[in-house]
Formats: C-alpha cells, sequence, structure tokens
C-alpha cells in the first residue's frame, strides 16, 4: 500500500518547485492570475523575503505539493491513501479530486489570507513528553488557556496560545525537564481557539464551494479518520482551530496492511523524520 504525505507551514526555502515550475506552466499561469503575483519569482527569488509570511508561504506550499503529486504519479504511479499535515491536507484532498487545482487555491489563499489577520499569539514545540504529562503540567499551573495545537508523535506535541501564556509555559516546562521547548517561528496561534473568528469566516466562504466526491482516501488531521464526502467542507474549517492529530492518523493507517510504503511529497522531509518516532512507538487505537 502506498500512502503520500504532503507537509504543512514551516518547511518552505527560497528555489523550491523550481523544475516543477517549468514543467507546469499553464499552471503557474493561473496560480499567478489568482494570486496576483509571479509565484516563480516568490519561490525562486524570495525578495524581501515574503516567503516566510503566512499569506504568501501558505499557497507557496500548496502550489509547489500540488505539482510535485503530478509529477510523482507521472513517474510512480497513484497513492493508496492521501495525508496531508495541517495545511497539507488541501493538497491531499486536491489529489483526491475534491476539486480543482485552482479551487484549491483560491481556498487556501483566503485562509491565509484569514488566519494572518490573528496575531494574538504563537507556537511552540515540546520535546521529551507525552500527551498525558504535558497536560497534566498545563493543568497544574492553570495554563488552561493554551491549546494542543500538533500531536506529532508520542512524546512530539506542539501548543499554542497567547503571548504571554506561551512564555510562562516556556519557564514551566524548563523547570519540569523538558527535554526540548523550541519557539516557533510561527506568525500566530494555529490550530487554537483563537483562530476561531477566521474559522466561522473561512465557513462562510466554503459555502459557496461544491466539492466533489472523493477518489481516494484521505485522513483528516481533525478525526484522524477518512473523510467522508458530505464532510470536506466542515472539516476543513474546523482544522483551523482544532489539534492536528497527526500520531493517531499514522498509527490508524499503519493499522490498514502490513506492507506500506509512505511517500512525503513536495517540500521538505519533515514528515517522514516524524514517521521514524511514530513507527517505533505506534499508538494502539484499538485499546482507546
Amino acid at each position: 500500500m502506498k500512502v503520500f504525505l504532503f507537509p504543512g507551514q514551516g518547511g518552505q526555502f527560497a528555489g523550491m518547485g523550481a523544475h516543477l515550475f517549468r514543467k507546469y506552466p499553464a499552471m503557474i499561469r493561473e496560480a499567478n492570475d489568482i494570486l496576483g503575483y509571479d509565484i516563480v519569482s516568490l519561490c525562486e527569488e524570495d525578495m524581501g523575503l515574503r516567503l516566510s509570511e503566512t499569506q504568501y508561504t501558505q499557497p507557496a506550499i500548496y502550489i509547489v505539493s500540488a505539482l510535485a503529486y503530478l509529477n510523482e504519479v507521472e513517474d510512480n504511479g497513484e497513492p493508496n491513501v492521501l495525508m496531508g499535515h495541517s495545511l497539507g491536507e488541501f493538497a491531499a484532498l486536491y489529489a483526491a479530486g475534491a476539486f480543482s487545482f485552482e479551487t484549491g487555491l483560491r481556498l487556501v489563499k483566503k485562509r491565509a489570507e484569514l488566519t494572518c489577520d490573528i496575531k494574538s499569539g504563537r507556537m511552540a514545540a515540546l520535546i521529551g513528553m507525552t500527551m498525558d504529562e504535558v497536560v497534566e503540567i498545563l493543568n497544574a499551573h492553570q495554563l488552561t488557556d493554551i491549546d494542543i495545537a500538533n500531536y506529532n508523535s508520542e512524546k512530539q506535541i506542539i501548543i499554542s496560545g497567547l503571548h504571554a501564556d506561551i512564555d510562562t509555559a516556556e519557564k514551566v516546562f524548563k523547570c519540569n525537564n523538558i527535554k526540548l521547548y523550541l519557539d516557533l517561528n510561527v506568525g500566530g496561534p494555529f490550530h487554537s481557539r483563537y483562530m476561531k473568528p477566521a474559522a466561522e469566516k473561512f465557513g462562510e466562504y466554503l459555502a459557496g464551494i461544491q466539492f466533489n466526491p472523493l477518489r481516494k482516501k484521505v485522513i483528516s488531521n481533525v478525526t484522524a479518520q477518512a473523510y467522508e464526502d458530505d464532510d470536506i467542507a466542515a472539516l476543513i474549517e474546523k482544522n483551523l482551530v482544532s489539534t492536528v492529530h497527526w500520531y493517531e492518523s499514522i498509527s490508524r493507517v499503519m493499522q490498514l496492511s502490513d506492507d506500506i510504503v509512505f511517500k512525503e511529497i513536495g517540500v521538505g522531509d519533515t514528515l517522514i523524520g516524524m514517521l521514524s518516532f511514530i513507527r517505533n512507538t505506534p499508538m494502539d487505537l484499538f485499546s482507546q
């Protein structure tokens, strides 16, 4: 069984996608018309470091991921299952036929613009503690305004919240012998309750979109279950405020077959790196 993994925001770099842009010029022209700027110049030259800004990062990653998917399928054939981490879920849904390349880009562009408006907080990575340990510490120190943004592996968890709360959390976790506390360079408190205004506006935008039946199985970040055709709009809206249940999602897919090949499509190899930790400690979903 072949599983394609699409990365989210964070792995972008100047020069990404260069060979793909030249291979799919018609799609690049369509992208430029939708975005109102030249995606090739943005990615290859990154003038003014705009590529690190959410409103530019998210469309760029989606475009590179979508083109990388087409290129991979042309060279090596179709996958059986598709998964995307946070933003990467849009590329996974495009690959499954939920919408056209152009519609997907319009969705990502809108999503990026809405999330850019919320700058009240940020995120941090916690390495070396289980979910139970993280939640226990947050509760013990009355840090209940912090949300779990990503559950990436047994001992890699991302928290999201207001600036002051994340500052306090750093002191608390370092006093509790966290292996690594890493303040993330992101533009806001993604995957938290603070994204609710953006999610509501995104939901209004989604109401005008007609989604197609899925041609392939796509695993949702929100539920760690396969999407149903009727759930697409609701789940990608909820994705903005919900935990990314990556650990559960990968563990569930690993139970589908004893012969699985995972391949990361798009930018970087972050998800393959996470996979090595999950494979060593797969979550026993049937006991929960």
